[in-house]
């Protein structure tokens, strides 16, 4: 299947927990469905004649966010992720990944709680989005992987 040059689809559903089908369409007509778990889904990554054709980045690392503060994303055992933000409110939080693809971070600081919305770049270098509110942009570049 590694010269098969396909086409990604994930259909999103509504029960919980989430199962999307990626749909890989080949140059002979056929559908290949697979069925996965959205809330698990890190990173999709596609092989061409054996070469990966994406980033192998994901969330994980470290996040300038504006110029004011880094964000650090860290894998939990669990398979989520947690973040903590040096500057700013110094914040801290869990963050996954929603239905919609987007990385959310729901975090507190000891003025009270709030949440950053991103979507990332294909590449993982950068991401943008908004935190509290769509009106409150932010635009974050990866410092280190």
């Amino acid at each position: 299947m590694r010269a098969i040059i396909a086409t990604l689809v994930v259909l999103l559903c509504t029960a919980a927990p989430v199962f999307s089908e990626i749909i890989v369409h080949t140059k002979d007509g056929r559908e290949i469905q697979v069925p996965v778990e959205v809330n698990n889904i890190s990173r999709l990554e596609f092989l061409a004649n054996g070469t990966s054709t994406t980033s192998k980045l994901g969330p994980v690392g470290s996040w300038s966010n504006n110029n004011a503060s880094t964000w650090t994303i860290t894998a939990t055992r669990e398979g989520g992720y947690f973040a903590k933000e040096t500057g700013l409110g110094n914040a801290t939080g869990p963050a996954y990944f929603t239905e919609r693809g987007t990385f959310r971070i729901d975090y507190t600081w000891s003025g009270g709680k709030g949440f950053y919305e991103v979507r990332f770049a294909p590449d993982y270098l950068s991401a943008k989005g908004f935190a509290d509110g769509p009106s409150n942009t932010v635009n974050w570049v990866r410092i280190k992987p």
